[in-house]
């Protein structure tokens, strides 16, 4: 939440309902998590998170791999995005269009590539069932619309299968 939501009287606010610039606050700080997995503040909970936005304080730049998709255009407009003071923010077109132009070279940090073991790989719905094939070349039950049985342990469990509920 943004710091105006938080103390709206400090801001000059009637009451602490959101606005398009306490959203604006907000996107900078899902896209921060979304980007570096980990949430705003990790080492701090509850009204310790509370207390250090009303400070100013905002979260620092991740670093290494966590911080491989912080170019600094994309971390300069989340530090705009955490503005102090709220008419400060961009808007939210504006911080579209930098994650955009940034997506364009991102690369992920480590991207796994799987690699088949045949030069030709299998053909997609190639099988009789309509089913698809996965990354190791084997039909999906999945994809096929089958649903997995219960085993007898779960069953003496009381768990319940979704596809008899």
């Amino acid at each position: 939440m943004s710091p105006e939501l938080f103390d709206p009287e400090s801001f000059g606010l009637k009451d602490g309902r959101p606005t398009k610039q306490s959203d604006r606050y907000a996107i900078g700080m899902l896209i921060h998590e979304v980007l570096s997995g980990q949430v705003p503040f990790p080492r701090h909970h509850g009204y310790a998170v509370v207390v250090r936005i009303l400070k100013g304080e905002r979260p620092e730049r991740p670093q290494g791999a966590e911080g491989a998709w912080f170019t600094d255009d994309v971390w300069s407009i989340l530090q705009r995005c955490w503005e102090p003071t709220p008419g400060n923010r961009p808007r939210i077109r504006d911080v579209l269009q930098c994650l955009e132009k940034a997506s364009r070279s991102w690369v992920p940090p480590s991207q796994t590539v799987a690699v088949p073991l045949t030069t030709d790989p299998p053909a997609r719905n190639s099988d009789s069932s309509g089913g698809e094939w996965s990354d190791e070349g084997e039909v999906s039950s999945l994809s096929q619309g089958v649903p997995s049985k219960p085993s007898h342990e779960s069953l003496s469990r009381g768990d319940q299968n979704e596809s008899h509920i």
